[in-house]
């Protein structure tokens, strides 16, 4: 799947490759999901993400293998700006009434 980086006149885009490309874990394996950041010029693989997507200004937003949220600059790859939230625990809930319903 490839989604066009916003500013970016259609040159730039993001794509994902892989089988179950939405889905990280599939029966206890992983799966070959790669992100890529390509231009007119150059592809190159965005490394150790969980999930990338491009915000609405074209900044690259990941979150990484190792628990970060990270922007990206998209030209170097390197990071503009991150947030490490590997230390947090998920806090099981049950989901509110509304999300039963369509």
């Amino acid at each position: 799947m490839v989604k066009p980086r916003p500013n970016s006149n259609g040159s730039d885009g993001l794509t994902v490759r892989g089988s179950y490309a939405a889905i990280r874990e599939l029966h206890g394996r992983r799966t070959d999901v790669r992100y890529e950041l390509g231009s007119r010029d150059l592809t190159r693989a965005v490394d150790h993400v969980q999930w990338a997507e491009c915000d609405a200004t074209g900044r690259l937003l990941v979150a990484t293998d190792d628990g970060r949220l990270q922007i990206r600059d998209v030209v170097d790859d390197s990071v503009r700006w991150v947030a490490d939230e590997s230390a947090f625990e998920p806090v099981p809930t049950p989901p509110p009434a509304e999300a039963s319903t369509w």
